[in-house]
């Protein structure tokens, strides 16, 4: 999919090309994931950022707040269940190599921006992928199973990333070009 960037050039997202062998891991490894924390995948990855980064529960204003506590908070509960959402289509979608997937990963990206004012941080995605990499290896896979999830896991993250940092970056240069001054003409 193109996307226009902020000075008129065009960049290409390129959707990852999976096989049916990628597919099927990605499918058994969040199965796993889901049956291992209750269907609550997505509060396991919180509980582990927060572990690892303390200052992202700043960004829902429970800073103060012990991490269960935290977690168990109804905005948490609510980006938790969103989070896991977008997991979830995400391996959907790119079996059918849907280009709204892409549109709607930048759109999601475009929206962190905002968040800036309560001290989000694009990096807090890469703690994400991370923790979601580090819990797809603490599955118990054979050996091969192993090596393919983790491969698989890591161009789904990649592409994610790519999708929602590329939206961050084009919102940011849309919010804060008006404000900057006009250059200055030489005589």
């Amino acid at each position: 999919m193109e996307a226009n960037s902020h000075n008129g050039q065009t960049t290409e997202i390129i959707q990852p090309e999976f096989t049916p062998k990628e597919f099927a891991i990605a499918e058994l490894t969040w199965a796993k994931l889901k049956l291992r924390f209750n269907n609550q995948v997505g509060l396991e990855i919180f509980r582990q950022i927060f572990a690892s980064c303390s200052q992202v529960k700043g960004l829902f204003g429970l800073q103060n707040k012990e991490d269960h506590t935290a977690l168990g908070d109804q905005r948490m509960a609510r980006h938790t269940a969103i989070f896991q959402d977008i997991i979830e289509l995400l391996i959907v979608d790119l079996s059918k190599r849907s280009d709204s997937l892409t549109q709607s990963l930048i759109t999601l990206g475009a929206q962190h921006w905002f968040f800036n004012q309560r001290g989000f941080r694009p990096e807090y995605w890469v703690i994400f992928g991370n923790v979601l990499v580090n819990l797809i290896r603490s599955l118990p896979l054979s050996l091969s199973q192993r090596y393919l999830a983790r491969r698989t896991w890591v161009k789904l993250i990649v592409y994610l990333l790519d999708c929602v940092l590329f939206g961050y970056l084009q919102q940011m240069s849309e919010v804060v070009k008006p404000t900057l001054p006009a250059p200055r003409e030489s005589v």
